[in-house]
């Protein structure tokens, strides 16, 4: 009787073990696919590019860029544009709006896409609505981080 209480108690301590590794694993990846998700990653470079266009920061609005734009487009002048258009701080604006897209295929990721809104977005006496889009995960490399941004004046037609 004794060897098979023993026997049961080893199986059970290794089905322990065993879950409580597969679970801790488990629960790094649904943080990860937090931390990746096109909530988590719209809302971050929302925040950031409100920042760098409060602080006038080139260097940092230009690191959001995905390397495709860096290398197709003329982004410090582009950038300049924008910090022309926010002279003065902006004081508030609405909850950054985050949707998107994931594709699988084989049980792989690849894209995820994060298309993202702030509306409302106060400076001075002018409102304005910011657009901007945002690779996760993308078979071209290149293609990973911001891909766009437009800015319109809220008082025109869209």
């Amino acid at each position: 009787m004794k060897i098979r209480n023993k026997s049961i108690a080893c199986f059970f301590i290794i089905i322990l073990l065993v879950g409580t590794f597969s679970g801790c694993r488990l629960i790094d990846d649904i943080a990860d696919d937090l931390e990746n998700s096109q909530s988590a990653v719209g809302g971050k470079n929302g925040l950031e590019l409100i920042q760098c266009l409060n602080e006038h920061d080139s260097e940092s609005l230009n690191e959001l860029f995905c390397e495709l734009m860096k290398r197709t487009h003329d982004l410090d002048s582009e950038i300049e544009n924008a910090f022309g258009v926010f002279d003065t701080p902006i004081t508030k604006f609405d909850p950054i709006l985050v949707g998107g897209e994931k594709k699988n295929r084989d049980g792989v990721i690849i894209y995820n896409y994060a298309s993202s809104s702030i509306h409302n977005v106060v400076s001075g006496e002018k409102t304005y609505t910011i657009f901007f889009s945002t690779y996760i995960v993308n078979e071209n490399k290149n293609l990973v981080g911001v891909t766009c941004i437009d800015i319109y004046n809220a008082d025109d037609e869209l």
